[in-house]
């Protein structure tokens, strides 16, 4: 136990609880208390069974701190039954992204939903499987909010008294740039887009393309830099673009929802200008696929920037005969897909993103 305050803390009785309490001895406070201001003390809590299985008591800790008063939290003995046990906590966990102004005022509001049996203890991991925060909250608690988070993947996991464990994955992305969107030094076939930069940032994804197209053509920027410059457009044509930023500390691909659409028409084309090229490209990736040939099941997995993918399975006559909707996890796609139908021969897998499309060639025992 750590004393934070600027006066001494008395500690009173220390005490076990519920049913198995009788199978847990608390030793004694050391230092004895009070706990000086800035200091801490230590006590054990030893467990002696009686019978088998999974044992589980409350530690209460009396004390005079004015704001928080006794404190609460769950220990566990003996073998875990957490894996027989059938979760009757809900969570559902809501975030907010990280902001363009600040590195770290992310937050994850977990809301339980349903019955637990006890006071709920919450554990924040991030995408490391770090520990980052936890907190055992008062029985009734229906919600709680961890603050002061950068971006990334984080898991919440939900315990109750009797061992059951609950989790839910979310993701706290940068928001993209707020202001300072504008389009400068247009000519017939290239443009400088503009944007204020967003102090987290360590580099931004840059995308266009002409209003009404699918696709979209990316330019990628590794530092801060408030602008990107783009060739190889058609003259007197309307382009749509937005922008992504790609914060410090952000996991692979983990971009948030991009800026509001921006619009500029290029030039006419003047006698004697030259034409120049693009410096971007549409998305390209590499599909996985196993086995190939497969007779019942083709897994396929691949890594790209998009948020969402269309599969489709064309036979050889140009025909889609098998489709399927995917959505990323942390970048990656992954899927079975059911082939079992098919007629054996030869199939092109072709998978579709709102930045571009891969194809792979597999056969059907």
């Amino acid at each position: 136990m750590q004393n934070t305050g600027t006066i001494a803390l008395a500690v009173g009785a220390i005490k076990v609880l519920g049913t198995d309490a009788a199978m847990f001895n608390v030793g004694a406070l050391s230092p004895a208390s009070p706990i000086a201001a800035g200091g801490s003390a230590t006590f054990t809590v030893t467990f002696a069974p009686t019978s088998a299985g999974p044992k589980f008591t409350t530690v209460h800790i009396a004390n005079d701190d004015c704001d928080e008063g006794d404190f609460d939290f769950l220990v566990q003995g003996g073998d875990s039954a957490c894996s027989n046990i059938v979760c009757n906590i809900s969570p559902y966990a809501y975030y907010t992204n990280v902001t363009s102004s600040t590195c770290n005022n992310g937050t994850i509001k977990a809301i339980l939903k349903g019955g637990y049996k006890f006071y709920p203890h919450l554990e924040l991991y991030d995408g490391n499987n770090t520990l980052v925060d936890f907190i055992s909250l008062p029985k009734g608690t229906k919600t709680y909010t961890f603050t002061g988070l950068s971006a990334g993947k984080y898991t919440i996991k939900i315990f109750d008294k009797t061992c059951c464990e609950t989790s839910d994955v979310k993701y706290i992305k940068c928001a993209p740039p707020a202001t300072g969107y504008s389009t400068t030094n247009t000519t017939a076939t290239s443009a400088t887009l503009n944007w204020d930069t967003a102090s987290c940032s360590v580099g931004y994804r840059v995308q266009y393309r002409q209003p009404g197209t699918t696709l979209w053509t990316t330019q990628k920027l590794s530092s801060n830099t408030g602008f990107a410059d783009i060739a190889g457009l058609q003259p007197s044509t309307t382009y749509e673009w937005h922008v992504s930023t790609f914060c410090a500390g952000t996991q692979k691909f983990k971009y948030l929802g991009a800026s509001p659409i921006q619009t500029f028409t290029t030039n006419a084309l003047r006698v004697g200008e030259v034409i120049t090229q693009s410096n971007a490209t549409a998305e390209t990736f590499e599909i996985n696929l196993f086995p190939n040939p497969a007779t019942y099941t083709l897994a396929v997995n691949f890594e790209c920037e998009s948020e969402t993918a269309n599969l489709k399975v064309v036979n050889l006559l140009g025909e889609v005969v098998l489709q399927k909707q995917l959505s990323a996890v942390e970048g990656i796609f992954e899927t079975q897909m059911n082939i079992a139908n098919l007629k054996s021969g030869m199939y092109m897998l072709k998978v579709e993103t709102e930045n571009g499309e891969s194809r792979k060639v597999f056969v059907k025992e």
